[in-house]
């Protein structure tokens, strides 16, 4: 069953607690020992459909421990007795990783959330959990023409939203590859996706997109994307240096790890910038039109854990390190493309 560990009990049975034979199958869990157990809430009350909410608990173990998760709204059963449940390491409302437990829910029904709260609760083990599925995380093709938010084509829900007033990027139908838009960025313009656990890349990483540079700030780095919150926060990014070359890194709490590209970029002129990271190899790599430019080695560290948003042609907290140009076609993985 890889990382997924299911036990079926006869009936009105606890399945976390029924002995073995009241048990129709076990699982992995019955060989671990139990660490930590607890309760967290998510609620809704009224939000408009799309909306994801967040939440996350801190943990010491120093690995990613393999979790039993079941989550209810309260109207499936009971958590003791469920009716519908998720046994899983890594289900799309929960995250694991060295540092912390993450939940996520999300209302995708039409019209406002009813008022309802999601309990999610935790069975956490002494086992560092195995591989996560590699799948793309997030993705957004600027295929609109027209509104204020750009959606997420894997299906996970994390729409990117323009930022409000004179910080709203602009339509644009200049692009490179027969789509018909992209977004146009005049140096203090972003568009944000709110933070998830699907976004918390650790062990590996993969962030790419087209992007066309209209001028280049003799002063700033400017963000073509990002994942984080300030200077010091970024879990990873995508920038112009000041060398006129692609820039991609991560921080790893306590050093920067970045690599700059060897292609000096031209005005008005389309690219496709890719940054790959995979602890496994301990490389940082960067492309441009997927022509490996530079790599960073021998990385034993992994990038923070921010609760940041998800950013692309700029930055919420500093205007100055915004794009001016035009970014199409944002993806983002969770392991090497």
């Amino acid at each position: 069953m890889g990382n997924i560990g299911i036990k079926v009990s006869r009936g009105n049975q606890d399945v976390l607690t029924a002995s073995p034979q009241n048990l129709a199958f076990s699982s992995k869990f019955d060989t671990f020992s139990n660490v930590a157990v607890g309760t967290v809430t998510i609620s809704f009350n009224g939000e408009a459909a799309g909306t994801v909410k967040t939440t996350s608990l801190v943990h010491s173990l120093g690995y990613a421990p393999a979790v039993l998760v079941f989550a209810s709204d309260g109207s499936e059963g009971s958590l003791a007795y469920p009716s519908e449940y998720q046994i899983t390491d890594f289900p799309t409302e929960f995250g694991v990783d060295e540092y912390k437990l993450y939940f996520a829910a999300e209302w995708s029904g039409s019209g406002n959330a009813p008022s309802k709260t999601i309990t999610f609760k935790y069975y956490v083990f002494n086992k560092a959990m195995g591989s996560i599925p590699n799948i793309q995380l997030a993705g957004w093709q600027m295929n609109e023409g027209s509104g204020t938010t750009v959606a997420d084509e894997t299906g996970n829900g994390h729409t990117l939203t323009f930022a409000a007033g004179g910080s709203a990027p602009a339509w644009s139908t200049d692009t490179d590859d027969g789509s018909a838009y992209s977004l146009s960025f005049d140096g203090g313009d972003y568009a944000s996706a709110p933070d998830s656990p699907l976004h918390k890349v650790k062990n590996a990483f993969t962030f790419e997109t087209r992007f066309k540079v209209a001028s280049f700030d003799a002063v700033n780095q400017d963000t073509i994307m990002q994942k984080g919150r300030g200077d010091t926060f970024l879990q990873f990014y995508m920038q112009i240096s000041l060398n006129k070359k692609i820039l991609g890194g991560f921080y790893d709490g306590s050093n920067w790890k970045e690599k700059e590209g060897s292609t000096i970029l031209s005005a008005d002129t389309w690219y496709r910038g890719k940054v790959t990271f995979d602890i496994a190899t301990g490389e940082l790599n960067v492309y441009i039109n997927n022509v490996l430019e530079g790599t960073l080695s021998g990385i034993t560290t992994m990038p923070v854990g921010s609760s940041g948003n998800i950013e692309i042609g700029g930055t919420s907290y500093d205007a100055g390190k915004g794009l001016n140009g035009k970014v199409d076609a944002v993806k983002i993985y969770n392991y090497v493309v």
